[in-house]
């Protein structure tokens, strides 16, 4: 079809899709008179550009095609503008002028703040309305997904909307629009993903939390706190990190929770047969702080003394911005014993746009109700926090999956099962017993073969399992870049989900791409069966999964890095049953040593001091595929040492 033949809406939804098929330089030529004709189209016949055309603003900005501005569009968007204040927000209308706004500016040049005004509009719209509009939706989305603008111009566009003096000047419904969309949508779009870049959003988060305290607005801060341990959370994987985050975001708002309690019912102690425990956590789904407290609630639950003086609670504070509960976990904890509680349907009727304070006190006065003895909260979170604070149990203790800054009012004492920290607070450690037969499982073993098998049979398959943060390290992507330069039989699997931008273009950039394979999210007791060397990511170290790795008698490597101050020691670095058998190469790799079957027998991490004696183990285990083996065939007969449940109920005060 010839441009100057368009006559109708569907001359001009035909003519897009078949412009946006063209080359960056037969695209440029096509657009000036591409938008002569709508522009003549508007004025003569009103016939509006159709919506699809925001389809064409990824080319336009990838072309770096700048039309001159139109004063005919500019009236147009004037008056769009106008008309846009008297439509009902969240109606229909309001989304297709938006769309029509964004159009214009487009065409007219506005490339970056055409939109910006586009992003704004959007995520100033309640989201479950916008559910209501699918094509609006998902225009969004898919412009989201195409448009070519890097993580940290997106996080930048949104930083500007988080101003306290812009984000304050709208209604309370916007403002908690904006957060909503920014958390569920952008955030999860693939190319911004738990993106580093959300990191310059921290202090315009903790900017506006502040203010709502000021402002006396504890359950706006609340979900405002939500988001950014939502955005932030997952991306530090530092104690210092960490640290931060608690002096910047959770301190402050756990002191006006701590004031707040004052107003709320009283702890009162009765006198029963058995005390009661309850374990809250964020959310009650399939990850690995589940697979470690299932474990331990099994052994408990097993055990008669433990059932006859004691009854577990297990709570969920329904973190639905990340999952909805799970049923069938739900459902294995009750067949245990377990009393499971978890926030009603009903309760999240608006969504996201749910009410964080009055939840918070649900759950809290369900606990006094049932009498709670002692709460173990296993991870921050705002309902968490507050329960804390406002003291719902006589006796309060924090379990550590990782994080061992974390700091608020009336924490009476803190346990992990992780390594313990030799600086900072105390924590009581615990053992959790391992289950090492699921990582035999013949449907486990068979279907890792059906994996290996797509990638040949001589490939010597490297990898890491976890988020994809800790793999966007340059000096760790270095080493992987390295190890494949040297081994052509080798590559490497990134098993994880998360941002994969910025790792893409270091692996480009490294040469590596063809052999630099984005898995996505996996289960871990297959891939760890897929692997031949699990490649642990530094400085960043990982977690559960190389506990999986071991248990599966995959090969893994580690760097044993320098703010972990002095050399390792199995008992410093965990003092998990299994641990205890490892020994560390600190400097350089000793192919000597490693001749010695017994010695290997008793290996399950390889740690070095620096990444040239990291690449070496790794190099020494791809081209000795029968020491590989011989640390696997150990781990199919071997039997880890009982754990006594006395042990949990010592370092939790009780035994």
């Amino acid at each position: 079809m010839d441009i100057d033949s368009i006559a109708t809406e569907n001359d001009l939804l035909m003519i897009v899709d078949r412009v946006r098929k063209l080359d960056s330089a037969l695209f440029s030529q096509c657009m000036l008179a591409f938008r002569e004709k709508v522009i003549v189209l508007m004025m003569e016949q009103g016939i509006l550009p159709p919506l699809n055309l925001i389809q064409l603003f990824p080319m336009i900005r990838h072309c770096a095609y700048h039309f001159e501005r139109d004063l005919q569009i500019d009236n147009h968007v004037i008056l769009l503008k106008k008309h846009l204040l008297n439509v009902e927000k969240n109606s229909y209308e309001y989304f297709l002028i938006v769309d029509l706004i964004f159009i214009m500016n487009m065409l007219n040049g506005e490339l970056d703040k055409g939109f910006f005004d586009y992003l704004s509009s959007i995520v100033k719209s309640n989201i479950f309305e916008a559910y209501k509009y699918p094509e609006a939706y998902q225009q969004f989305t898919n412009t989201l997904r195409n448009c070519n603008i890097l993580d940290i111009e997106i996080v930048g566009y949104l930083s500007t909307l988080l101003e306290p003096d812009i984000y304050f000047e709208d209604d309370l419904e916007v403002q908690s629009s904006i957060l909503i969309w920014i958390m569920s949508v952008i955030y999860n779009e693939p190319n911004y993903s738990a993106s580093t870049a959300f990191f310059e959003l921290e202090k315009s988060l903790n900017a506006i939390m502040l203010t709502a305290l000021k402002l006396e607005r504890l359950e706006q801060a609340m979900a405002i706190y939500n988001v950014a341990h939502h955005l932030l959370g997952n991306l530090f994987q530092t104690q210092e990190k960490m640290a931060i985050f608690n002096a910047q975001f959770t301190k402050p708002i756990a002191l006006e929770y701590k004031k707040y309690a004052h107003s709320l019912s009283r702890l009162t102690t009765i006198k029963k047969k058995k005390k009661k425990i309850a374990i809250i956590r964020d959310r009650l789904v399939n990850n690995s702080p589940h697979m470690i407290e299932y474990r331990l609630v099994s052994m408990l639950m097993r055990e008669a003394f433990f059932t006859d003086n004691y009854e577990l609670y297990l709570y969920s504070a329904g973190y639905i911005e990340k999952d909805l509960d799970d049923i069938k976990i739900m459902s294995a904890y009750e067949k245990l014993g377990v009393i499971v509680k978890a926030i009603p349907n009903e309760w999240y009727a608006k969504g996201y746009y749910y009410n964080h304070l009055d939840k918070a006190i649900m759950i809290r006065n369900d606990m006094i109700q049932e009498n709670i003895d002692i709460m173990i909260g296993t991870v921050g979170h705002d309902s968490i926090d507050f329960l804390f604070a406002t003291r719902t149990a006589p006796h309060q203790i924090y379990w550590s999956h990782g994080n061992f800054e974390y700091d608020v009012p009336n924490i009476d004492r803190r346990i992990t099962h992780c390594s313990v920290p030799v600086e900072g607070f105390a924590f009581s450690h615990f053992s959790v017993l391992r289950d090492y037969s699921q990582y035999q499982a013949q449907q486990v073993i068979s279907e890792a073969e059906t994996i290996r098998n797509q990638y040949g049979k001589d490939t010597v398959i490297l990898g890491s399992i976890g988020r994809l943060v800790k793999v966007d390290s340059l000096e760790y992507l270095e080493s992987v870049a390295k190890l494949l330069h040297k081994n052509s039989n080798a590559i490497y699997l990134a098993c994880g989900s998360g941002s994969m931008e910025s790792i893409k273009r270091k692996v480009e950039a490294l040469g590596i791409e063809d052999r630099f394979v984005f898995v996505g999210f996996v289960e871990a007791k297959i891939y760890v069966n897929v692997l031949d060397i699990y490649l642990d990511t530094f400085p960043h170290h990982g977690g559960e999964s190389v506990r999986e790795a071991q248990m599966a008698g995959c090969c893994v490597a580690s760097l044993h890095v320098e703010s972990e101050k002095g050399p390792p020691d199995p008992i410093s670095i965990d003092n998990d049953s299994i641990l205890k058998q490892v020994n560390y190469q600190l400097e350089m790799l000793d192919a000597e040593l490693l001749d010695n079957e017994g010695f290997i027998h008793q290996v399950i991490s390889f740690a070095s001091l620096n990444t040239d004696a990291y690449i070496g183990i790794v190099d020494f285990f791809i081209n000795h595929p029968d020491d590989r083996q011989v640390v696997k065939n150990f781990f199919k007969t071997y039997m880890p040492e009982a754990i006594s449940y006395k042990e949990f109920l010592e370092v939790i005060g009780f035994e």
